[in-house]
């Protein structure tokens, strides 16, 4: 094995480590002609466990946030950012995609989310009597949502699909509202970008759950 065969390995071996944990880890298998591997089933499976737990805990930040700053209906709502992404609506457009095409909107999605998560997090300290619990939540969904991407790289390689750091994403430019000294300002924008994370959290669970069907299931999804 040459040396940057090696090195792949050495970097597929650390992902998997962090995306599916040490016992998942010992599942790669390994041959002498067809190279390394880990096996799509599992993969998916990781995934969207991990993208489950992400829906449930934006979904929880949702409610919290929800209860601690109540908006009324007159509100100013923003459009989420990423609505410029094109996504399959429906199961039966869904299903037409090919993996490549599901990884690689998956990663647009989660790529466009690696700014906006971490201002959140920065910005939740400056919420009036923000409790640590909301603060928590946003740090537990960043973290995880990091891991999820990784794991989709692995993924990615699994079906050749390119994989490079100059990856393109959804521009974000809600950043002055956020740090809006207008507190009420603030909240709204916080609330708006909390509410398309849920949206964007159960979208990305949806179709990792059908990935998930289709490659374990065929044609009966």
């Amino acid at each position: 094995m040459d040396g940057k065969r090696k090195a792949s390995l050495l970097l597929i071996l650390l992902m998997s480590s962090l995306f599916l944990g040490k016992s998942m880890a010992l599942k790669v298998i390994c041959g002498d002609t067809a190279g390394c591997f880990l096996p799509l089933p599992y993969l998916f499976d990781r995934a969207a466990l991990m993208s489950g737990h992400i829906h449930f805990l934006s979904s929880e930040l949702f409610k919290e946030f929800g209860m601690k700053y109540p908006q009324n209906s007159k509100s100013f709502y923003m459009q989420c950012h990423t609505f410029s992404i094109a996504s399959p609506t429906v199961k039966t457009e869904a299903l037409k995609l090919s993996y490549k095409e599901f990884i690689n909107l998956l990663i647009h999605l989660l790529h466009s989310w690696n700014e906006p998560l971490k201002q959140l997090i920065k910005e939740a300290h400056r919420l009036a009597k923000a409790p640590q619990s909301i603060v928590t939540k946003v740090e537990n969904i960043r973290r995880r949502t990091l891991q999820l991407l990784e794991g989709l790289k692995i993924i990615g390689r699994q079906v050749n699909l390119e994989i490079t750091n100059n990856r393109k994403h959804a521009v974000w430019s809600g950043l002055p509202f956020l740090r809006s000294s207008d507190e009420k300002l603030q909240q709204i924008a916080f609330h708006n970008l909390v509410y398309c994370l849920l949206k964007d959290a159960h979208r990305i669970h949806t179709y990792l759950n059908v990935m998930k069907c289709r490659i374990t299931s065929g044609d009966h999804c």
